[in-house]
Order: structure tokens, then sequence, then C-alpha cells
């Protein structure tokens, strides 16, 4: 490989890459530690040049026919097994190697009243990761907006600095949710994320962290996550966006996750790819984590619980439901489509679920209408709307039924950060 455009100013510390003729690879890609790909030539005889900052520098991997090479990792060579330029690649490679070594930066912003389980989560992997590396490989930082201790959603008080003075340091930014923040927080918070996204840190979230980044304007085309209990409330009020039911995503340099463990399966996944699997499975069993689940994975929250085992024609049934609330359907009709008589239904329903398939259908919707209410500004008529009560009247008779108190005090019971 010609290194002749490799040049590495130390004033500015970058990297310029790099002549690719026909004796080498077909194409190459260097991707930097927030696992954004820097850069692909995909023809022969090209010259590329890339300039990517070398302590951002993580890997680099070679491409010759169905063989590639392997990476380079936190500034030392991994191998190079499959390439015919091996040789080249560790000279490219160890040249920047002593300044590709700075730990990886993690500024994780704080809402009042965050989970602290979902914070605890993502920050301890990274601890353990350094101690069972013997190296500094990731760094974090606890930050507010103004710098004053932030109160967690089991009353712990969490030192933080002020978010302005530890943006510019950050290769990760993660606004952590809990409670629904106050209203009139919400702007600072926008306005906060807004800086951080001019920045070139990834911007990722935890819980309910994915609505202030919605707010922000900063999932607009990306595919995001937010926590089980969320999902309706976020999607009623942000309909437009591609909000999954994942444990977490991960879409070009948006990260947000559903939060509780979930934020370690983020994590490790984070150090899998950057460091290997030996050192993410090495966390992992730090934590009796026993199975390190990705992007594929999806939360189980209340409605699938004990499921799996029901028969296939409520399983069936339940579905259709789900997918109805805003327009319920009649039971007659489900029936006809899973191949059940409503007597069958009724039968089966009363057997596994303790409850009529109308009844369990009401319940479904009310649940529903109880996130919404919980988790929302959406008015009350539109609620209603969206759980298939003809009117908010209709939808108040049947809170105070199942709930004992109305939509409205069910709303104002809920406490804000």
């Amino acid at each position: 490989m010609s290194a002749r455009a490799f040049q590495a100013p130390h004033d500015l510390g970058l990297v310029d890459l790099l002549e690719i003729d026909e004796h080498v690879a077909q194409f190459l890609h260097a991707v930097d530690k927030r696992g954004r790909l820097a850069a692909v030539a995909h023809e022969q005889r090209l010259l590329l040049r890339v300039r990517i900052p070398l302590r951002l520098l993580v890997s680099i991997r070679f491409f010759n026919g169905h063989n590639s090479g392997h990476m380079l990792c936190s500034g030392r060579l991994r191998g190079c097994e499959g390439s015919n330029h091996s040789t080249d690649a560790a000279r490219l490679l160890n040249t920047v190697s002593s300044s590709a070594a700075a730990p990886c930066q993690f500024v994780f912003l704080l809402a009042d009243g965050l989970s602290m389980m979902s914070l605890s989560s993502a920050i301890e992997p990274l601890r353990s990761a350094n101690r069972l590396a013997g190296e500094t490989l990731y760094a974090w930082t606890l930050a507010s907006l103004d710098g004053d201790p932030v109160v967690s959603s089991n009353g712990i008080a969490l030192t933080a600095r002020k978010f302005d003075t530890v943006l510019a340091e950050a290769d990760y930014v993660f606004v952590c949710g809990g409670l629904r923040l106050a209203p009139a927080l919400e702007p600072v918070f926008v306005a906060a994320l807004r800086r951080a996204a001019r920045t070139n840190s990834v911007i990722g979230s935890l819980s309910t962290g994915t609505y202030l980044l919605a707010l922000a304007g900063l999932l607009d085309g990306y595919q995001c996550t937010i926590h089980w209990e969320n999902l309706p409330a976020f999607t009623e009020a942000f309909p437009d966006l591609l909000c999954s039911s994942k444990l977490y995503e991960i879409d070009r340099d948006r990260m947000t996750c559903s939060g509780g463990i979930a934020s370690m399966d983020l994590m490790l996944h984070l150090i899998k790819t950057q460091h290997g699997s030996d050192l993410a499975v090495r966390v992992a069993n730090q934590f009796h984590h026993e199975r390190i689940r990705d992007t594929a994975d999806s939360q189980r929250g209340w409605r699938d619980q004990n499921h799996a085992s029901l028969p296939r024609g409520i399983r069936r049934a339940i579905e259709m439901m789900r997918a109805h609330v805003e327009t319920p359907l009649q039971i007659n009709d489900i029936g006809s489509a899973i191949g059940m008589t409503s007597r069958q239904m009724e039968r089966l329903f009363l057997r596994h679920l303790n409850a009529t398939p109308a009844r369990y259908y009401v319940q479904l919707r009310l649940e529903r209408a109880r996130e919404l209410l919980t988790y929302s500004s959406v008015p009350v008529a539109d609620v209603a709307v969206a759980t298939g009560f003809a009117s908010p009247s209709h939808l108040a008779r049947w809170v105070r039924r199942a709930y004992g108190i109305s939509p409205t005090e069910m709303r104002a019971a809920q406490p804000r950060s």
C-alpha cells in the first residue's frame, strides 16, 4: 500500500488517507469509534483523502475479494488475517496507534427524576471494561443544565457538571430521562440537545430521554425506541417518527435505548463493536448477564406476560385487539377472522384470562388511555378518540370504574420533575 498521502500533523491530529491502487484492496473503509463510516473507496486507482481525528480512529478494515482484514481497535492492531496486505496495514496502523488510544468520552445529561437503573446500567459496563482491559478505554461525566445536583427517581442526588462546559469533550451525549419533565423545562433541554447535535458527538437517550430528542427534532428520519410503557403516548405525540418496541436502536449517529437493563445491552454492544466479543462477554459475566441482547430483541411489556403459553387462537385474537384500539372491532368479527365462534372465544378467554373477550378488549383500551393520560399532554377528548371511546364522558365513566378516579385526576396525580 502506498502511504505517500499519509500525514499526521501533530497540531491538527488528523489523518490524510491515502492512495488505493489495483494491487491493494478493492475498497477500504475507516470507521471512527462512534461507529460511523468515515470513508469508503470502491474504485481501483482511486485517490481518497479522508480527514479523521486520530483520537477517534478505531478501525481500518481492508477487503480483497471475499476476504477481509481485521481492524485496529483503540490504537492496537488486532491482526489482518485474510488480507494479502497485512504488513502494509500494520505499518499504517502502527503509525497512528500512539495517538488513537484516548478514552472514549461519554456525557450523560441528567433530567430530574431520571431512572437510576438506566443510568447505572449504562455506566457500570464501561467501568468494568476499563478494569478488565487494564486501561482506561472509557470515561464519563454526569452533567446537568446548570451544574447543580440532579435528584433521581429514587431520591438520590447526583453531583453533576454544567453541560456546556463538558460538551466539547464528548464523543457520546446521552440524555437520561425518567419521570415526565415539567413542560417549562422542555425548551431548555431542547436547546441544549440541539447544541450537542451541532458537534461531532453521537446523540443518544436512555428511557424517556427519547421524548426530549424527538421534541428537539433530532430523531426526524431516524429509527428510535422508548420504554414500552411510554410508547403509546410517544407515537401519539410524534406519529411521523419511526419508533419501534426494540430494546435499543442504533441508526447512524443516533442511539436510543428503552432504559432499565437494556442500557447494559447497548453498552455491551458498543464494547463488542469497539474492543471485541471477548471483552464484552467478560464484562457481561461480571453482572451475571447471561446473553448480550442486540437490536433484533424486543421489549416485553405487561401485554406480553404469559401470552406465549396461550392457545394460538387467543394470541391471534389479542393481536387483532391491540391493532384496533382506536377503532374497536366487533367480537364476532374477530372470531370469524380466527376461525372461532363467539362462544368458543368466550370459554377460552374465561379459562385462560379470567375475562370475557369484550371485557379484555376494554381493559386493553383502558390501559392505553392510562398511558396517554400519564405520559403525554394529549387532551382528554383526543385520548377518548385514540382509545375507541365515543366521547370524553364515555371514557371518564370507564376510567372511574376501573381506577376509581377521573381522567383529569389521573393526569394531575402524576409527578413532574
